[in-house]
C-alpha cells in the first residue's frame, strides 16, 4: 500500500499532529529521492511517523504504529536508522537531531 496514504490512515486514527503528518511526508519524499524502497512496505510509513514525532518531542507510540501493520519493533528501528541517514546527507530534507 502507499505509505503517504498509510500515513494519512494513521492520522485519522491516532490523531498525530499536522506538524508531524507534514514532517513525516517530508521524511518519506527524502527517502524515495535517495532510493530507499519506500513503496515496499507500510512500515515505511510507521517509521517515518515514529521518526517525525521524536523531532517534535511528541512521540508516536511504537505500540500502536506497529500492531496495525503487523511489524515488529526492530523492523520499525531499523527503517528509522535509514531515513536518519538520508536526512543527515540530504541538502533538501533538514536533519533534525535527537
Amino acid at each position: 500500500s502507499d505509505p503517504y496514504a498509510v500515513i494519512d490512515w494513521y492520522s485519522d486514527r491516532i490523531g498525530p499532529s499536522e506538524q508531524i503528518r507534514e514532517r513525516s511526508q517530508e521524511i518519506l519524499r527524502c527517502g524515495e529521492e535517495n532510493s530507499l524502497p519506500i513503496s515496499e512496505s507500510p512500515v515505511w510509513a510507521a517509521a517515518a511517523l515514529r521518526r517525525a514525532g521524536e523531532e517534535y518531542d511528541s512521540t508516536v507510540s511504537k505500540k500502536a504504529l506497529k500492531e496495525t501493520i503487523a511489524a515488529d519493533s526492530d523492523e520499525i528501528e531499523s527503517k528509522i536508522s535509514e531515513l536518519k541517514q538520508v536526512l543527515r546527507t540530504s541538502s533538501d530534507y533538514a536533519y533534525i537531531p535527537d
